[in-house]
């Protein structure tokens, strides 16, 4: 063994003796200059690591002095914050009031902006949640069980050269979030300089652009500032800027040509050269578009104009250079509408909105997910099981833009809701939900939510009986109506003849089963009490309509159509009795006052205010006429 540790030893000494060889780059050409190690200007560059983001002095004198600085730090984190985020959770109006109300007074939304800025400004920024009560507890983790009520008092913010520190402790919780970063901070604000020793779980951070880890350490553990990728092309578009603007000085340029003018330069005569001095002054400060120019008759006067053509694209490159390094649309960073006949820049703005959310979810969320649990503590001292929250979006559309969208979210909710696909609540949820996009259906409380009916089809086109319908549809060309929309022929006489010249004298027997005994002369109100006593049966034309050709039958029915369907479905909305008689009552007005839309399965809907009735058309051993299948307490939206 030892021996072959020997030659083992032996051979890696060969190995060191061996003559190292030059790597050397696949291309290189000695009489051009080109490739590798030729010394050319390609060759001579390099890319010193310059840590720009530590120099906090020039990068605060950038920021207080340039514009352009100033748009680069801020405009990302106003869009950021700037139409909020929805809070998914079934609290109450008066809950979500109470911690939109926190919210404002503790100013969160600046103080949260501000640590958005400063976080991309010098790399690294910090908040501290002030708890009342806990000014002692600063070292211990956050207790969310034990937040006092109204405790919550908002966020301090400083930047990473403020006097805030990272300790080298680490978290080692693989389950914190903030795993791998630092676990306390010690933040120094007083004149006296003592530090206190901040736990992490009081700390919201917020860092500029992240760094790989050797770089991270280098900057105690926070990111680099925005600046440091920007700056060389900053200084790029500043000094062609500068350039550009001292090229306007030599736009016009006026050249004299003087006979002796060498010669009295040349012999230094000043006397002479004062002389000449003063002519050139004098011509100079006569010179307008009204003066006249006097010349000898040797001399010369010749006027040149600086062409700058050229100058604006050579310009507008710089700008998209530091457009693309900060991340930002020339058009947004620098004001300027897209370039181009065709242009719009809506591509460049929606891959800018898609930065801006990735910005939401890796900065912005982490913060508000420390923050939020806190303040529902201490305003509702309890966090909801189902808490959530999405984003809005980032975007604003354009009022033609929000019309067509409000448009095609309401025909595709109604047909969900007509098709039995959702309930009447989902639907004004959805519709409401999308108002703070659209701007339609503001109107909807969360009041009508509560109140309306959570099963799926309750309000939709219940379906009606086969026994109640026949192959011969109700066509509304049939029935001609007059200049204010209702039916010419409206009587009951004209109704009756109609009804004979379209009478079934094929009825089947199920109708008249279906419908059970017939009740005659009730009308309105006393039919639906009719029924209400007897509980089966049908009252034959209980209503009239102007809006219809002809009467309207009450029939008892079951679970799916007429009066015991119509009160099943109260009843499962928990109306009391007075109410349910009351609500009962209003079928008889509805169908006299009301104003009529076609339905789907060709029947008819009477709608008046927020309630509707539905009638289907049928024939009896009376003829044709119609039968309540439902009554809405809120009807839906007409087409």
């Amino acid at each position: 063994m030892r021996k072959k540790r020997n030659k083992t030893k032996n051979r890696i000494t060969n190995i060191n003796q061996v003559r190292p060889s030059q790597a050397m780059d696949a291309f290189q050409n000695v009489l051009t200059r080109s490739g590798f190690g030729m010394p050319n200007p390609l060759e001579a560059t390099t890319y010193p690591l310059t840590r720009f983001t530590q120099d906090w002095q020039k990068i605060t004198a950038l920021y207080r002095s340039h514009w352009v600085v100033q748009r680069i730090i801020n405009v990302i984190p106003q869009d950021m914050v700037k139409n909020g985020y929805n809070i998914q959770s079934d609290l109450s109006p008066e809950q979500l009031k109470a911690v939109q109300a926190t919210i404002r007074r503790t100013q969160l939304r600046m103080n949260v902006l501000n640590g958005l800025y400063w976080g991309r400004l010098y790399g690294g920024a910090a908040g501290i949640i002030l708890l009342d009560g806990e000014g002692d507890k600063m070292e211990e983790p956050i207790d969310l069980d034990a937040v006092l009520p109204h405790s919550f008092k908002g966020l301090l913010i400083v930047d990473r050269w403020s006097g805030i520190t990272p300790e080298s402790e680490l978290v080692t919780d693989i389950n914190d979030p903030e795993f791998g970063l630092p676990k306390y901070y010690n933040i120094s604000l007083s004149e006296t300089g003592q530090a206190t020793r901040i736990h992490h779980s009081r700390i919201c951070r917020f860092i500029g652009r992240g760094m790989p880890y050797f770089e991270k350490l280098a900057e105690n553990y926070w990111g680099t500032s925005e600046m440091e990728h920007v700056i060389d092309e900053l200084q790029k578009r500043d000094n062609v800027s500068w350039n550009v603007a001292l090229l306007t000085f030599m736009a016009n340029i006026r050249v004299v040509k003087m006979e002796g003018m060498e010669e009295i330069l040349a012999l230094g005569d000043r006397d002479a050269q004062q002389q000449l001095y003063n002519t050139v002054e004098g011509m100079n400060m006569l010179l307008n578009n009204n003066a006249l120019q006097v010349l000898g008759s040797k001399d010369d006067y010749q006027q040149h104009q600086y062409t700058f053509s050229g100058l604006g694209d050579v310009y507008d490159r710089f700008m998209m250079d530091v457009s693309g390094a900060s991340g930002i649309p020339v058009t947004k960073l620098f004001g300027r509408s897209p370039a181009g006949l065709n242009a719009t820049g809506d591509a460049d703005m929606q891959n800018y909105y898609d930065t801006v959310e990735s910005y939401q979810e890796s900065q912005l969320r982490p913060v508000l997910d420390k923050l939020l649990p806190i303040i529902f503590m201490s305003e509702l001292s309890a966090v909801p099981d189902d808490f959530d929250y999405i984003f809005n979006p980032v975007r604003r559309s354009g009022e033609d833009e929000k019309q067509d969208l409000g448009s095609k979210q309401t025909t595709t909710v109604t047909e969900a809701f007509t098709s039995g696909l959702i309930s009447q609540k989902t639907a004004l949820q959805e519709l409401q939900q999308s108002s703070k996009r659209t701007g339609m259906w503001t109107n909807i409380t969360d009041d009508d939510i509560a109140g309306a009916d959570d099963t799926v089809g309750a309000m939709g086109e219940e379906p009606v009986p086969s026994m109640l319908t026949t192959d011969t549809d109700f066509k509304e060309d049939d029935h001609p109506r007059d200049e204010d929309g209702k039916f010419s022929s409206g009587s009951s006489s004209s109704s009756n003849a109609e009804a004979e010249n379209k009478k079934d004298p094929d009825l089947p027997e199920g109708l008249k089963t279906e419908l059970g005994e017939k009740f005659t002369g009730y009308k309105g109100r006393e039919a639906i009490d009719k029924l209400l006593e007897e509980k089966h049966g049908y009252v034959e034309n209980a209503f009239e309509s102007p809006q219809l050709p002809a009467p309207i039958s009450l029939a008892w029915g079951n679970d799916m159509y007429g009066l015991q369907h119509i009160i099943k479905r109260r009843l499962e909305q928990n109306i009391s009795e007075d109410k349910l008689n009351e609500f009962l009552h209003n079928i008889d007005t509805v169908l006299k006052n009301g104003e009529s839309m076609e339905a789907n399965r060709g029947n008819i809907e009477i709608f008046y205010g927020k309630q509707s009735v539905v009638v289907a058309p049928s024939f009896s051993d009376s003829g044709f006429h119609f039968i309540v299948t439902s009554f809405r307490s809120k009807r839906k939206s007409k087409k």
